[in-house]
Parts: C-alpha cells; structure tokens; sequence
C-alpha cells in the first residue's frame, strides 16, 4: 500500500491511502484482488513524553474487487475505523500498527452479501516532507515560538496562546481542577474543590 499523511493540526492527521492484496483461488483461471482508497482522518493521543501515540482514525473510500469467473466484479464505497500506535524517530520517520475494520457498503456483488475486512497493518512512514517539529517545552501543545505562557503546568487547559484556562477563577486551571464549577469567591484546596 502507499500512504501519504498530512498534520492538520493539534494532533490530528489528514490521510489519503491505497492499497492492493489478492487471494489465490483454487480456480486455474483467476484470482481474487482488491483494490481499496480511502481518505480519513487521524486524532493522536500522545503518550509518555510524546514520542508515542495512541491514535484513532476514520476514513471513508471506495473498493474494486475482482472475482474468479463465473461471479462479476463489483465496486463498493466503504467505511472504517480503526485503533493503532506509531512512534516517531528523530530523523522524523515513523514506525506504525494499526487494528483496522472496514466495511464495505452497498449491495453489488456476491449477492448483496456483508462484507467486513479486518486489518492487522505495520508500516514505516518516511518523513519526505516532514517540517521539523518545534519544540513544546513545557507539553500543552502550542509550540515555544508561539507560547505566551511556557511553564503551563502538565494537564492544564491552554488557549490559542499557550496560556492556562480557569473558567471558575479559582486559581486552579481546568483540566487540573476536579471542581470546575466552583462559585466565584469560595475558597478551594489545591485541587480546586471547596474547602
């Protein structure tokens, strides 16, 4: 198959992929072969100290599947999901699995039947056009050069700035504070809970 994978954003991918696997039959005259497309998304969940992701993709595309005669071809859309994890090197390259299910929609071929795939894929990504990543010294996704505020404690809610959100002006941030909806003006513990 052939990858090609663009970030879109704070941890999210925009995809478009393709591949192509056959099936030998035990038929003399042909053998099964599918050709798939898909174009989807990725949402990455960093783990550790970010090297390592846990990732969610959705896509959607189309399959072409040739059948040994006497069935008919038939071209169907698709759907998938699927979980995986990839870890990023220095050079930018990337090591990469990933459980993927898809189905294959519509009603052409075979008589209508359901048709699920499920995927165990390992793959190598070359960063051939891969920008270098700035650094994030302080991990709540907005990069050095662009962080009005680099001590952002680990958990914290940030702004486009980089800077920590308190909606309830506790003086704990969210994500950290496990009260979020304290009254103004009550005073709270270090986890932002009245005290």
């Amino acid at each position: 198959g052939l990858r090609l994978a663009r970030d879109i954003g704070r941890r999210c991918n925009f995809f478009i992929d393709g591949g192509y696997a056959s099936h030998e039959s035990s038929l003399p005259a042909e053998d099964m072969s599918l050709i798939e497309a898909r174009l989807g998304f990725e949402k990455m969940f960093p783990l550790g100290e970010g090297r390592t992701s846990l990732f969610l993709a959705g896509a959607l595309g189309g399959a072409d599947v040739s059948m040994p005669s006497p069935i008919s071809d038939f071209t169907r859309p698709l759907a998938s999901g699927g979980v995986g994890l990839v870890r990023t090197f220095d050079s930018g390259n990337r090591f990469r699995m990933e459980l993927r299910a898809e189905e294959l929609l519509g009603n052409s071929g075979i008589g209508g039947a359901d048709i699920t795939n499920i995927h165990l894929l390992f793959g190598y990504t070359f960063g051939l056009f891969e920008q270098p990543e700035e650094a994030d010294s302080d991990g709540d996704g907005v990069p050095d050069s662009k962080d009005a505020c680099r001590n952002t404690p680990r958990g914290a809610l940030v702004d486009g700035r980089g800077c920590p959100r308190d909606s309830d002006g506790d003086g704990v941030y969210d994500g950290i504070d496990r009260c979020p909806d304290t009254p103004r003006g009550t005073e709270v513990d270090s986890k932002g809970c009245p005290v």
